[in-house]
């Protein structure tokens, strides 16, 4: 009830970690719904490519629906080039344009990040004591979208969500009780708000 000024949300926000289910049929109906609702705009759709899960989902789901987009990858050098190049392979194959951006020169990131803090609201990181600015992702995402612009981006797809959401972007969380996991304040703070406010 919010009749009172104090939002309730009563067990709405209390999920079942029961799993009822024999496969994964119902999960791949979901993303591709999820995809498929979102490249219903008439403009261009583009694809954050890199040689993670997330990207090359998405990629497949593209493909398997016959759906056109151009692909763009942040050359970071972390990648696993040898996924990559297979994946831009599949891209070129499909009649899809892929292309990379490069690594800004040390001049080239000051006049980035200045664009950026007038471009930008001055957004603060909750789970570390920094800002948009001082990120170096920042520069990745501003030279992306700026190019994909360029090219008549309206819809860009990223798989920004799903590990903030479920482990808080935590490479050695304990999953032997889910319980203790999921108050799913993770949903409302923490790493996933942190990068979905860096993006938007």
């Amino acid at each position: 009830s919010i009749s009172s000024g104090n939002p309730s949300f009563g067990n709405h926000l209390e999920f079942s970690l029961e799993e009822t289910s024999c496969d994964y049929k119902e999960t791949f109906q979901a993303l591709e719904k999820a995809v498929l609702d979102r490249v219903k705009h008439p403009s261009p759709v583009f694809l954050g490519l890199s040689s993670g899960y997330d990207s090359g989902v998405i990629l497949q789901v593209l493909l398997k629906f016959n759906i056109e987009f151009k692909a763009v990858t942040f050359r970071t050098g972390s990648e696993d080039y040898n996924v990559l190049e297979e994946r831009v392979r599949l891209c070129e194959r499909s009649g899809n344009e892929h292309f990379y951006i490069e690594r800004p020169t040390e001049a080239e990131k000051s006049f980035i990040l200045l664009n950026i803090k007038h471009g930008v609201e001055p957004f603060r990181f909750h789970h570390k004591d920094s800002s948009i600015l001082e990120e170096v992702a920042s520069l990745g995402h501003f030279l992306i979208f700026k190019e994909s612009v360029k090219k008549g981006a309206k819809v860009f797809l990223t798989g920004h969500g799903g590990d903030e959401v479920l482990s808080n972007y935590s490479l050695s969380m304990d999953f032997s009780n889910l319980k203790k996991i999921f108050p799913w304040e993770n949903f409302y703070g923490n790493k996933q708000r942190d990068f979905l406010g860096q993006v938007d």
